[in-house]
């Protein structure tokens, strides 16, 4: 990114930690995210939006599934099982 300079920049989106973000913004390699063209950024928190729409906070982490087997008869299994069917846990920072 450094040797292309920020106003010719190798990306249209980029996805990084804040360690490197907060260099790059500080070099001017980011512009704010144009609200009309990302209308589902009007469904996030607060908290998930950095300062003047530069950026948006998204978090991810390993999640594991306990259930007891006195209680549950036939266990969902696999890498899918549940997977998006409650709405509230495919949408952390939305509302």
């Amino acid at each position: 990114m450094r040797a292309a300079g920020p106003e010719n920049p190798p990306y249209d989106v980029l996805m990084t930690n804040e360690t490197w973000a907060s260099v790059k913004r500080g070099e001017g390699f980011f512009e704010a995210i144009p609200e009309d063209k990302v209308p589902n950024m009007a469904d996030l928190y607060p908290v998930a939006r950095y300062k003047d729409n530069i950026a948006v906070i998204g978090m991810l982490s390993p999640l594991g599934l306990l259930y007891r087997t006195d209680q549950v008869r036939n266990p969902q299994v696999g890498q899918t099982c549940g997977r998006y069917r409650n709405t509230a846990a495919r949408r952390v920072f939305t509302r």
